[in-house]
């Protein structure tokens, strides 16, 4: 395997969580200063996770069909589209349409990317080089997520629409390269005919995982645990830029140096995830991890401290950093191996699915609730999960 031929998965990747964060922290706040409501700015959010849900499976068999790399390009396209709807549009419908477009673009990469990085370095029969790969994605995209917070507070600094043409000129710089130095195995013409059966076949592979699910009472809680955690997450999400804007007066320019900072501890929390799992255990450093962020959550909610308020900010990125790892471990040992992508598959559908819904209603629900009330429901969706987890650790 060519060193080379891995670069351009990494800073791809590099690339792909800049521009994400340089925008993720602000959006809510750049929402709110084109004069549109919360719950329209929820409403924004939420849809781009929704579209992302709806067209998962689609550009699935669209990767598959014609090709991952083609896949990958069409996101990054798309990318440039969308960040030009919210830099020239104040419309809602337009950013709405904007929002749209940005979960398509998500959906066609995800999975292409990775099943792309593991075919054309034809790492797919062994195990360690194609940890490694990974492994290193997931420490660049890190990487990427916090230098993004930084940059993205001085473009906001400077003019906070700015932060949609530098996202546009990423994915241009992401597009070209891509389009240079991706390379993929050509697709067979035998292979390319299976693909007009691709949709009857994705169906039929769906049904039986996803009865499993339902008669697996341990792999159905799993799901029901990480859904509640996912609208949890939500209703902080689209909260917390409001509380530091509006409850603890903070500049607007610092939302991305904080959620750069947020990053390091959530980096911070998974690196210490695997000596915790050996110390106490997987379970109880799950719920310990659980139950940290919920005590987090309620002293960010309730505090007017600032600086509280910041260390219980990025203390629940800590824990959630500690958290996801092992969580996603503990679930890929309740599922048989021969199903396991599948239901991995519908995992990923069900939590955006759940992300776009919340961020829908805590847009609402801000509209008559102060911001403080909605993060307050984090911590109670949380304990339920905590609940639910032991459970059906029991029933296991």
């Amino acid at each position: 395997m060519a060193e080379s031929k891995t670069r351009i998965f990494y800073v791809l990747s590099f690339l792909g969580s800049l521009q994400g964060n340089i925008v993720a922290p602000l959006f809510i706040v750049f929402g709110l200063s084109l004069g549109l409501n919360i719950a329209q700015v929820g409403l924004l959010f939420g849809a781009s996770r929704l579209s992302q849900f709806i067209f998962e499976i689609p550009t699935g068999i669209f990767a598959d069909s014609y090709g991952r790399k083609k896949s990958i390009l069409v996101c990054y396209f798309l990318s440039i589209f969308y960040s030009l709807f919210y830099f020239f549009s104040s419309n809602f419908y337009v950013l709405l349409a904007g929002s749209i477009i940005s979960g398509l673009s998500l959906a066609f990469i995800s999975g292409a990317f990775e099943a792309l990085a593991v075919d054309s370095l034809g790492v797919s029969d062994q195990e360690q080089p194609r940890n490694r790969i990974f492994i290193r994605i997931g420490v660049i995209t890190t990487f990427g997520f916090i230098a993004g917070g930084f940059f993205g507070s001085g473009i906001a600094y400077l003019n906070l629409r700015y932060i949609w043409i530098v996202q546009a000129i990423i994915a241009i710089f992401a597009l070209i390269l891509g389009w240079k130095w991706l390379e993929e195995k050509f697709y067979h013409e035998e292979k390319l005919n299976s693909q007009k059966m691709a949709i009857k076949e994705v169906f039929d592979k769906i049904k039986n995982p996803t009865m499993l699910i339902i008669k697996d009472k341990s792999i159905f809680f799993m799901f029901l645990v990480a859904i509640l955690i996912t609208l949890a997450s939500a209703f902080y999400l689209v909260s917390w830029p409001i509380i530091l804007k509006e409850i603890l007066a903070i500049p607007v320019y610092y939302f991305g140096i904080i959620s750069g900072i947020a990053g390091v501890f959530f980096l911070a929390g998974s690196l210490l995830a695997e000596r915790w799992s050996f110390k106490k255990g997987t379970i109880n450093t799950i719920l310990l991890s659980l139950i940290s962020m919920a005590i987090f959550y309620i002293i960010f909610s309730i505090s007017r401290n600032i600086y509280l308020s910041l260390a219980s900010f990025v203390l629940i990125d800590f824990f959630n950093g500690g958290f996801s790892p092992l969580f996603y471990s503990f679930i890929n040992s309740l599922i048989p191996s021969p199903q396991r992508a599948t239901i991995l598959s519908i995992y990923s559908l069900a939590g955006g699915g759940a992300s776009g819904m919340g961020e829908i209603i805590a847009g609402n629900l801000l509209r008559f609730f102060m911001p403080a009330i909605v993060v307050l429901l984090s911590p109670l969706l949380i304990i339920i999960a905590s609940a639910l987890f032991f459970i059906a650790k029991i029933k296991s």
